[in-house]
């Protein structure tokens, strides 16, 4: 894909698979580069002598999100090559950089922040007008996180997290308020009757051969998100994380023992106790 000199790194693939976005350092700076699969063509995307880092395509693939200088959240506009800043602060910093995320309704974008006692904690940014700034949803002592990713129901947030001489923790946030469910929750539904589909009461929009949209993923509430963060007892010293497509499983690359591997954590709050 890339022939020409110089260090090119942390490719992604756009949604559609068709195009690959990476950065590359040329001629004595650090910009984002498009590569077209059906064209056969590269494009550059951003210009100046500033450092543009982690870029991260939207859920539809339209818009680029990425850093700037580690000081500015930016978003790119791929059909208009039109940029925006959404904030600014201090993102990353020389050792790791990590890639902000997409609500899986695009209206969000999720990153890391160093605050002025050098925690890091996560903030998450609203992407259309008006914007506004940076919402905190994290409030932890700590300094070294990896990655963080979205339920895909756009409810929860989880991430990495560890001070400066503990093991690595994954920390689960609720962005809404919730009501636990309980296995004793399976067995009171046995004997609820289940209510008669009528014309009526179909969803607006379905169909008999096209089943109903999926509900609309609700704003993050704010209000008493502090206390709405839970660390997950996996038992290892946690280094990153992924959640299935399906929301069911979290994926950690995570140290035991001295050995580095991957493990899976049950996220169903109605099935057996997880273990990782």
């Amino acid at each position: 894909v890339t022939t020409l000199p110089g260090i090119v790194s942390q490719p992604v693939w756009a949604p559609d698979s068709r195009r690959l976005v990476y950065v590359a350092a040329r001629e004595g700076a650090q910009r984002l580069y498009l590569y077209d699969f059906v064209s056969n063509q590269e494009t550059t995307l951003t210009r100046g002598p500033g450092v543009d880092i982690s870029p991260v395509f939207s859920p539809d693939g339209t818009q680029l999100a990425f850093l700037r200088d580690r000081r500015e959240l930016r978003v790119l506009m791929l059909a208009t090559s039109a940029e925006r800043v959404l904030a600014s602060g201090a993102f990353a910093d020389a050792i790791d950089t990590p890639m902000p995320a997409w609500s899986p309704d695009g209206k969000w974008i999720a990153l890391f922040a160093i605050g002025s006692k050098s925690f890091t904690n996560v903030s998450v940014v609203p992407v259309g007008a008006p914007g506004g700034p940076p919402r905190p949803i994290s409030f932890l002592s700590n300094v070294y996180a990896n990655s963080l990713a979205w339920s895909p129901d756009g409810r929860t947030m989880f991430f990495d997290t560890r001070q400066r001489t503990e093991q690595g923790q994954l920390a689960r946030v609720d962005l809404t308020r919730r009501t636990p469910r309980f296995r004793e929750d399976l067995f009171r539904d046995l004997f609820l009757t289940p209510a008669r589909p009528t014309s009526a009461s179909a969803p607006v929009g379905a169909t008999a051969d096209k089943p109903p949209a999926p509900p609309a993923q609700p704003d993050p509430v704010f209000e008493g998100v502090r206390g709405r963060l839970s660390l997950l007892p996996l038992g290892l010293d946690v280094q990153s994380v992924a959640v299935s497509p399906d929301g069911k499983l979290a994926l950690v690359a995570a140290a035991a023992a001295g050995q580095t591997n991957l493990y899976t954590y049950s996220l169903d709050e109605l099935g057996e106790r997880p273990v990782a």
